[in-house]
């Protein structure tokens, strides 16, 4: 007991992401299991409904979970809160206004918009009483950040945050990333290229918060051994059929890997604004016959088409670390993907697969032919490493007691 509160009793904290939860998010998911199994008492929050439908059951189970703060009656909900706030911390409230005002003159978005926040930051601020919430812990370094940042302003909760990339780095000046890596308890990076990026866009004098913790792999994925068949002539690609993923790029190295006589069949899992694109393209190409586009998946379907599959593709221009790379090395499958971000950490040529320039179609059609070429044999111990790897820097436990130590040595 100190100062008449028992230190041994757990925190409660909220995830605060601005879409949650979504196919794309299994990361968080994993992350907030992880943390409860460890004893810790974890709220969910997103600032905005899911856009897409879920598909997977654990997916369904979360978003019952999930508090929406602009959800049905959020206009009447964020006025009622915002004037609490006005009405019981009327220097906390100015103090969050002039911080909304500093924040707007440095982004696109004016401070009509950084008003929204502010009151999105009264919202979560009287959530967070409600519900004796402690402190706030944000998935991406954007908008829900600067409403933590604002609630925090206010009277609210501490706050911390895990930055993935690429996001966060493309536009640092306009989302404030260094003030809120300066306000912020501590910030996760997801690897190491990620921590160096922060470090970049932030002040030395707080690059002693910045901590890597990974994204990490549910323990299904390392509970079973499955071989690659001898028969398995698949690639598989997951991610959201978006311009930075480079899925046109695959679709022409693919087409030139089977005009050099590479039997293989493409599947793309996943779905997006450039699918009638890459349908056109398909065409075009005349791979109608060997390429798949199946929309999204549950999780359990596509660890069933990784198993089936004689490795895992992406051609992305831009990325963090994909989870789903981690989940094909978890169940042994080669990864042939560009060298990008944080991936170089992870997929190693010759080892745990190919590693290319982004957007080089020649490298990426050769590495889809060693591919198709290399026995069986040789793909199953790439495999072994893959495994290896995966379970040494993403497994689940391990990376939730990793955050979970940092929660309790800041608050």
């Amino acid at each position: 007991m100190t100062n008449g509160v028992d230190s041994t009793k757990p925190k409660r904290v909220a995830f605060l992401v601005n879409h949650y939860p979504m196919v794309s998010h299994t990361f968080i998911r994993n992350e907030i299991l992880g943390l409860e199994r460890l004893g810790l008492q974890v709220e969910r929050l997103s600032i905005r409904p899911t856009p897409s439908e879920l598909v997977d059951a654990s997916d369904i189970e979360e978003e019952l979970k999930t508090e929406k703060i602009l959800g049905p009656g959020a206009a009447r909900r964020l006025m009622v809160n915002t004037l609490a706030t006005m009405a019981s911390h009327p220097i906390k409230f100015s103090h969050g206004v002039m911080a909304a005002w500093r924040l707007s003159r440095k982004s696109q978005r004016g401070f009509l918009y950084h008003l929204i926040y502010l009151a999105e930051a009264c919202y979560l601020r009287c959530w967070s009483s409600r519900r004796q919430v402690r402190h706030i812990h944000v998935h991406f370094g954007t908008n829900g950040a600067t409403v933590a940042l604002l609630c925090k302003k206010i009277g609210g909760p501490t706050f911390s945050m895990t930055v993935h990339g690429p996001s966060e780095f493309d536009e640092p000046d306009q989302i404030a990333l260094g003030d809120k890596v300066a306000e912020a308890s501590f910030v996760v990076a997801i690897t190491s290229f990620c921590a160096s990026q922060l470090m970049r866009w932030s002040n030395p004098a707080d690059w002693d918060r910045i901590h890597i913790v990974h994204c990490s792999v549910d323990d299904q994925f390392f509970l079973e051994t499955n071989p690659i068949d001898q028969s398995a002539n698949t690639l598989v690609c997951v991610g959201r059929l978006g311009a930075q993923k480079g899925h046109h790029i695959l679709l022409d190295a693919f087409a030139k890997a089977r005009d050099q006589g590479a039997d293989l069949k493409l599947i793309l899992i996943g779905d997006g604004e450039l699918r009638g694109s890459l349908e056109s393209r398909i065409d075009s190409l005349g791979i109608r016959d060997h390429v798949t586009l199946t929309g999204w998946k549950a999780g359990h379907e596509i660890k069933d088409y990784l198993i089936a599959s004689r490795g895992f593709v992406m051609a992305s221009f831009a990325e963090g670390l994909p989870v789903v790379i981690m989940e094909a090395m978890a169940l042994g499958r080669p990864v042939i993907t560009t060298m990008i971000a944080g991936i170089p950490e992870l997929v190693k040529t010759n080892k745990t697969g190919w590693l290319v320039p982004a957007g080089s179609r020649d490298k990426l059609s050769q590495a889809m032919v060693d591919c198709a070429a290399m026995n069986v044999d040789a793909l199953n111990e790439m495999g072994d490493q893959c495994r290896v790897a995966a379970r040494e820097h993403h497994h689940g436990p391990t990376e939730a007691q990793k955050i979970s130590d940092l929660f309790k040595a800041y608050l």
